[in-house]
């Protein structure tokens, strides 16, 4: 053991004596380590030597998105500079923090793409996302060599139309004893008779009623045709005897795709308002997609200039004791 040691000792003396100082030795060999592994600063010249990617749109890899929210990506990968491999696919990888499982979708290029390959594509946020899903997207591009160049782009579903939603409104007919008649858009609050009297006038922007002329049908409180004492007008709900009576106007549209509704927001309800056909005071002849007819879509407009759009989910009782059940969206 000591001839070991003392043979052992000879042989680093010697090194010590033929070499430069030891402390030159070892910072020298910390440095080369640290330059040769850590540096990562430029990993795709020194190390990965990876296809590079460039994706615009879009401009920011963390934003917000909305439901139905068509989101375009234009990829291009281009083969490395320096070592110019072949690219051999594109993939698009998405995942859910929840409510969907994960995706994806894989391009080949063809002889041509080989050194630089485009592909623009078009993903939409999907509509049953709860709001605060993380959808995190990554965008490789991989050469023949398996050397990889990635982007990642982190999306969060939040409500960006402007909106308020509410899906299950439900108003009674003129002569429904348990549900009242009048909503208010403002407040999403329903009032029978004697309240939207007293109380509700200045923010009531709806009246339910069932007519033989018109039947289901969704009115305007300022409409002096429907209500009134005279013939064929409804007295019951007091409308008449209102000091005020707000100006409610509604154009009838036809009717949206589940994705379009859920696509709705304010910038589009107003351009879809702009375009639509003339101003009325009631929305007549309501269905439900029961009997053989479409879902009834009314864009309104309130008194306060507030724009929205209403569906009919659900009619029970097709006369002056039935109930209507709709879904409002409304400018905030």
């Amino acid at each position: 053991m000591k001839k070991l040691r003392y043979l052992f000792g000879l042989i680093i003396a010697g090194i010590m004596a033929i070499s430069t100082p030891a402390s030159f030795i070892i910072v020298g060999s910390a440095s080369f380590i640290y330059g040769d592994c850590s540096d990562t600063s430029n990993t795709d010249t020194i190390v990965v030597k990876a296809p590079s990617l460039t994706i615009n749109p879009p401009q920011k890899v963390v934003f917000d998105v909305a439901r139905g929210e068509i989101v375009n990506f234009h990829i291009v990968a281009k083969s490395h500079a320096t070592t110019n491999k072949d690219l051999s696919k594109l993939n698009f990888h998405i995942k859910y923090s929840a409510g969907k499982p994960e995706f994806d979708t894989t391009w080949y290029p063809q002889a041509t793409e080989l050194k630089e390959f485009t592909k623009d594509y078009e993903y939409t946020v999907p509509s049953s996302l709860a709001y605060g899903t993380v959808i995190t997207i990554s965008v490789s591009a991989t050469d023949v060599d398996q050397k990889v160049g990635k982007k990642t782009f982190v999306l969060t579903l939040v409500d960006l139309s402007g909106l308020n939603n509410y899906e299950t409104v439900t108003l009674g007919a003129q002569s429904n004893a348990d549900l009242g008649s009048f909503y208010a858009t403002s407040t999403n609050l329903v009032y029978k008779v004697n309240e939207a009297k007293t109380s509700g006038q200045t923010t009531i922007d709806f009246v339910y009623f069932y007519g033989s002329t018109y039947t289901a049908s969704i009115a305007s409180p300022a409409n002096s045709t429907v209500f009134g004492t005279g013939a064929g007008q409804i007295s019951v709900l007091k409308v008449h005897e209102w000091t005020t009576r707000n100006a409610t106007k509604f154009k009838i549209i036809p009717p949206l795709t589940l994705t379009d509704w859920d696509g709705l927001n304010t910038t589009n309800i107003s351009q879809k308002w702009a375009v639509a056909g003339s101003e009325v005071d009631l929305a007549p002849y309501l269905f439900d997609g029961t009997g053989g007819s479409q879902i009834s879509h009314v864009l309104f407009k309130t008194s306060k200039n507030k724009v929205g759009m209403f569906k009919v989910k659900n009619i029970n009782g097709y006369d002056a004791t039935g109930s209507i059940v709709l879904n409002v969206k409304v400018q905030k």
